[in-house]
């Protein structure tokens, strides 16, 4: 800071110092720098153009610098221009840009390797990889390949390295926190996040990062109140990703309003809008916005292994199905998802749609540790998930496909959101487990709903099912066969509860041998009489009387 007289004339590089580029454009553009070239005064410019994002500004000075009006021009202004247009996304007029320096450099090489990996140029990004060397911005463009091909593990080391050697290098411990968080392991990724916010505690990106972890360990609002706390309003509407993620918080809360705005900027917000869709019950909504989009990560896949599941079932579309298994296998099969929850998760959803529960089970039960005649350990993914009624859902009914029906009621009970509990497949299976676990009249119970045509399909189940089984449960099943008999005529109804009562009239002749009646066995047969003489038909009745007979004998 410079003094004249009783004026205070303010240097640019104050602002520099204090990271405040506006304050230092407005001084290289309105005050004194006499001390400055114009070309220095130019070049300063840009630079701070483009700590504000204000790419095309930027570019424009440059353009004007290499215009050829101007002297002794520094021979790298040529990659600056490169690294402008690289931001704004003109990656051929990057490279070309850079190419026009003749003179070969680290920078220029790490700037053609991000425009080659961008362009997919995987030659070029070959060819100036090998280039790279061991400085620290040439370890950083590496890291960044790395996370771009979304190898986190191998990313995560470069940075562990690198914080090693340069352990007041801070912010080297945000971008390992964002490998952590993608590697699922976000307590280590809140650590790392520690070391940065203890120094820098207002920071907006280490906020959004701790709000994406505390989101998975806990919940949105806790999240919400994460970025709630560290940005105030105007933070949250000008900053694109934070936007972004807040509404993902609210559980799509402005949905609409916020992801269609954000659909060529930020790539989740597409996934994002698209899963909005699906759990509002939007199916042909969300097929539409997916429509010949490729998947790009992960979770592009999950969400488009989701779409095609749903679509599957809806239209009876095997091949639909088969889309979906592809794309959650390809996730579990992934060499940089496989062990992580999310690719585990996705290969016990493979392995759902083919209908494998035994090996999907594998993926989603609660052993601890178990070995699979392969070289390392395997850990299911059960404890993750607590009380999740999705997760629930899937695991219980894959445990019950398996033939687990105790451990199958065990965790379908735990779901609680009605709309699942309201679902003909919930339903359904909840009566089986019953069924096969010794409980019928608990199955007998999950005919308590308004819906006729559930209830029918209950019925159906009960009665059937407790005619397998017998002894006991044929009491259940000549229920089931009458109450159908009564809704429609049909006579397989009518020859089942003549099976499934004369059954029961068997299995109480073999439990009694020659003992007297309880009052229990009783009332249960005088209920089977009274279903068959109020059957109108004929030979029900000429059984009712034989059984009646009987009973009076042995009462």
């Amino acid at each position: 800071m410079a003094v004249k007289g009783s004026f205070v004339a303010f240097d640019f590089k104050d602002y520099l110092q204090q990271k405040d580029y506006v304050g230092a454009l407005a001084v290289l553009e309105f005050g004194q720098c006499d001390h400055l070239t114009r070309v220095d005064r130019l070049l300063w410019t840009a630079y701070c153009a483009v700590r504000l994002k204000h790419y095309n500004r930027s570019k424009e000075v440059y353009l004007e610098l290499l215009s050829g009006k101007h002297e002794d021009i520094p021979p790298e202004t040529g990659l600056y221009l490169a690294i402008v247009y690289f931001y704004l996304g003109s990656y051929l007029e990057a490279e070309k840009s850079a190419l026009v320096v003749l003179e070969d450099s680290e920078l220029k090489n790490r700037l053609l390797l991000h425009v080659a990996r961008a362009l997919d140029d995987e030659t070029k990004v070959a060819k100036y990889r090998q280039y790279l060397r061991s400085s620290k911005q040439d370890e950083l463009s590496a890291a960044a390949i790395e996370l771009y091909r979304r190898h986190y593990k191998e990313t995560a080391d470069i940075y562990e390295m690198m914080i090693a050697e340069e352990k007041d290098d801070l912010a080297l411990n945000v971008y390992l926190a964002e490998c952590y968080f993608k590697m699922d392991c976000y307590d280590l990724s809140l650590e790392a996040l520690s070391v940065y916010s203890k120094v820098f505690p207002d920071s907006t990106t280490v906020a959004n990062i701790k709000a994406c972890n505390v989101f998975r360990l806990c919940d949105a609002k806790a999240a919400q109140e994460v970025l709630e706390t560290h940005c105030d309003e105007k933070t949250i509407q000008e900053n694109e990703l934070i936007r972004h993620n807040m509404a993902v918080f609210k559980e799509g809360e402005k949905a609409i309003k916020v992801f269609p705005n954000l659909l060529e900027r930020v790539p989740e917000a597409r996934l994002n809008l698209a899963i909005y869709y699906l759990r509002n019950g939007e199916i042909q909504a969300a097929s539409d916005l997916l429509d010949a989009f490729d998947g790009f990560c992960p979770h592009s896949h999950v969400v488009l292994g989701m779409l095609n599941t749903l679509i599957g079932q809806v239209k009876r579309s095997e091949e639909s199905l088969a889309k979906a298994q592809s794309h959650f296998q390809s996730v579990g099969n992934s060499p940089s998802e496989c062990d992580t929850i999310l690719g585990r998760q996705c290969m016990a959803s493979s392995l759902y749609l083919l209908k494998e529960y035994e090996d999907a089970l594998i993926y989603l039960g609660e052993l601890s540790l178990i070995f699979l005649n392969w070289d390392f350990p395997f850990y299911s993914i059960k404890s993750y998930f607590g009380n999740d009624d999705p997760f629930n859902w899937n695991y219980g009914m894959a445990l019950a496909a398996s033939g687990k029906f105790d451990e199958a009621l065990e965790v379908l009970q735990t779901v609680s959101h009605e709309s699942f509990k309201r679902d003909l497949a919930y339903v359904l299976w909840m009566a089986k487990c019953w069924v096969a676990s010794g409980a019928p009249e608990k199955a007998w119970e999950c005919l308590d709903t308004d819906d006729n045509a559930t209830s029918y399909e209950v019925l159906q189940l009960i009665a059937n099912e407790c005619y397998k089984i017998g002894g006991h449960q044929f009491l259940y099943s000549a229920r089931g066969f009458k109450a159908l008999f009564d809704i429609d005529k049909f006579p397989d109804y009518l020859n089942g509860l003549i099976g499934a009562s004369v059954g029961f009239f068997r299995h109480l002749m073999v439990k009694m041998n020659g003992s007297a009646m309880t009052r229990v066995d009783l009332d249960d047969l005088t209920e089977v009489i009274e279903m068959l003489e109020t059957s109108s038909s004929p030979k029900c009745r000429n059984i009712a009387k034989t059984i009646l007979g009987w009973r009076t004998q042995h009462a």
